[in-house]
């Protein structure tokens, strides 16, 4: 449930790099807590994982500082819902937003 509310209101690419994240807190805890053996392969994936993820946020930070992220907030995206629940028993019409009735 927490993964559908995060991507409503963010994006999929958002629940990626917190896959990454929690990847990455899954090796150090597997190095540190459990003694597991820290090979050059899991070395090269830390660095190429840190290197994806600090280019995705330079990206985002810049696109943010530019304006290109738009002024949206978390109270506007709950104003005007992306997705809409429609199920037999509580719709036979609904409205899309060219206004026109379209007929389930």
């Amino acid at each position: 449930m927490a993964e559908y509310f995060l991507i409503a209101e963010t994006s999929a690419v958002t629940l990626t790099i917190a896959g990454v994240v929690k990847e990455v807190v899954t090796i150090v805890v597997a190095v540190f807590v459990f003694k597991d053996e820290f090979t050059w392969l899991k070395g090269m994936g830390l660095v190429v994982i840190f290197i994806g993820v600090s280019l995705f946020n330079w990206f985002k930070y810049q696109k943010l500082v530019e304006g290109g992220l738009g002024d949206h907030t978390l109270e506007d995206n709950r104003s005007s819902p992306k997705y809409a629940v429609v199920d037999d028993e509580t719709a036979e019409t609904f409205e899309l937003e060219d206004d026109v009735d379209h007929v389930l």
